[in-house]
């Protein structure tokens, strides 16, 4: 039976690293084999499109959509593929909605044109994404400096970016209020995870 396949989104600095571990902690309480990956650096190819677009910042929307079309179609044939082929519960930092939102929404490409280029050329989509909701604030920006995409001017349109998502595909994207502590939120998280654990797991019995 294939595999579960969930990742975590938001804009930058919302506490997605933090959360990732703590659910991929707790799926393992399950006795569940749980892979940790991230999008892009999820792969060889996928550490140097990274490397490449926080260097050199202020890309065409069109050419990053296409660099991380080619990180994503590594990362599913190196890591997601043979996860989901050993019925692995797949924990994601990042995932095709991070395109969406930058390039396709913020970018201007458009969310739609974003999504059916992932479905012509037979890319997956996680099948629970877990957004991370939080104002701007000041605070979360002082452990160190900002790299060439994170503009703090930037934020809140991605932060709006990634509420449209959920909006708009409300049955796959779950909006969390992740201004809070970091046990209140992760229990909020696995509300959501659990729900998407027992629907997969009735289906797999």
């Amino acid at each position: 039976m294939r595999g579960l396949y969930i990742a975590l989104e938001g804009a930058d600095r919302v506490g997605k690293s933090t959360q990732l571990q703590k659910l991929a902690k707790r799926l393992k309480t399950l006795e569940l084999q749980v892979v940790e990956t991230q999008e892009p650096g999820g792969t060889p190819l996928g550490t140097e499109i990274r490397r490449l677009v926080l260097q050199e910042g202020n890309n065409s929307p069109l050419a990053e959509l296409f660099l991380f079309l080619a990180d994503r179609a590594e990362h599913q044939h190196r890591v997601l593929e043979p996860a989901l082929r050993r019925g692995s519960v797949v924990v994601s930092d990042r995932s095709a909605y991070s395109t969406v939102a930058y390039q396709g929404i913020v970018g201007g490409l458009g969310a739609d044109t974003v999504l059916r280029l992932h479905e012509e050329n037979g890319l997956l989509l996680p099948d629970l994404v877990v957004v991370l909701d939080m104002p701007d604030d000041a605070e979360r920006w002082d452990d160190r400096p900002m790299d060439a995409v994170e503009s703090r001017t930037a934020q809140e349109a991605l932060r709006q970016a990634y509420r449209e998502i959920a909006h708009r595909w409300p049955d796959r994207v779950a909006l969390i209020d992740a201004d809070g502590s970091a046990r209140d939120v992760a229990q909020e998280i696995w509300q959501e995870v659990w729900q998407t654990v027992v629907t997969w797991r009735e289906g797999r019995g």
